[in-house]
C-alpha cells in the first residue's frame, strides 16, 4: 500500500504541475539523454580509431 500512496502522491504532484513546468522537464530529460547519446557516439568513434591504429601497426609489423 505504501508504493500505491507514494504513487498517487508524484500523480497529485505532477497534476499540480503547469504544462509549461512539465514540458521544461521534459525538455532537461531529452537534453541529457542528448548528451549521453553523443557521448556513447563519441566513445564509439574514439573506439573504432584505437582499432584502426591497432590494426594498421600490426600490418606493418607483418610487412
Amino acid at each position: 500500500m505504501a508504493d500505491n500512496n507514494k504513487i498517487e502522491q508524484i500523480i497529485e504532484f505532477l497534476g499540480d504541475m503547469k504544462v509549461k513546468e512539465l514540458q521544461e522537464l521534459v525538455n532537461k530529460i531529452q537534453d541529457s539523454f542528448g548528451i549521453e547519446m553523443e557521448n556513447v557516439s563519441n566513445l564509439n568513434s574514439t573506439n573504432e580509431a584505437v582499432s584502426t591504429e591497432k590494426m594498421n601497426k600490426q600490418s606493418l609489423k607483418l610487412l
